[in-house]
């Protein structure tokens, strides 16, 4: 079974790489107005964006581990794996290669630093990045159940202790009802006279007080 979403690939990678030179022109203008160079900082942007999402990510399960902050940190990286999977592209590549027309600086800067070859860094990093996306993923599924389990556990807890006070409560209060019948208005012969004598003498002390 195959599934295909139909959509405007082109058009979309197009009005996002537009928006992305826009931006870096708009905050770079000042500076240059050359392409090369401003690829090169769009590439440094790039690289430096990387990296802050990593630390994100390994800041948000050492020192913060906050639901939110690894929530952010997995909407994050999932539109961009959605990018790179609905795509097939990277659209700052795109934009660094419009400035430059020439190789994206992102993929220079690595070459330069670590040796390694275009296809095979987009292979490698798509794979990277898809299981890290299913890790998190997995992740939160697992701390919602968990949550989930927690609720369903205390509510259950405290339904079964307010079911428990209220059954003590209404059958102590059974109790004490059927007692005061029984030795007030029956007047259990046994015991009868004794409650009537200890009344009439509670209610003369209290009345004389």
């Amino acid at each position: 079974m195959k599934i295909e979403i139909d959509f405007n690939k082109e058009k979309i990678t197009e009005c996002l790489q537009t928006n992305i030179k826009k931006l870096i022109c708009f905050f770079y203008s000042w500076f240059t107005t050359d392409g090369e160079i401003l690829g090169y900082i769009l590439g440094i942007w790039h690289i430096i964006v990387c990296i802050t999402i990593f630390i994100c990510i390994l800041l948000s399960h050492t020192f913060f581990p906050f639901v939110w902050f690894q929530v952010g940190c997995f909407v994050v990286l999932l539109c961009i794996w959605l990018q790179h999977i609905l795509l097939h592209v990277c659209v700052v590549f795109l934009a660094e290669i419009d400035f430059t027309k020439k190789h994206p600086p992102f993929y220079t800067i690595l070459k330069n630093t670590i040796g390694i070859d275009l296809h095979e860094y987009q292979v490698s990093f798509l794979l990277v990045e898809t299981t890290a996306v299913g890790c998190l993923f997995l992740e939160l599924v697992g701390k919602f159940s968990l949550f989930l389990f927690e609720c369903f556990i205390n509510n259950a807890f405290a339904l079964r202790w307010w079911l428990e006070f209220f059954l003590a409560f209404y059958f102590w209060m059974f109790v004490s009802i059927f007692l005061a019948n029984n030795l007030f208005l029956f007047r259990i012969s046994a015991f009868g006279s004794v409650w009537e004598k200890y009344l009439s003498w509670f209610f003369r002390v209290l009345f004389r007080s």
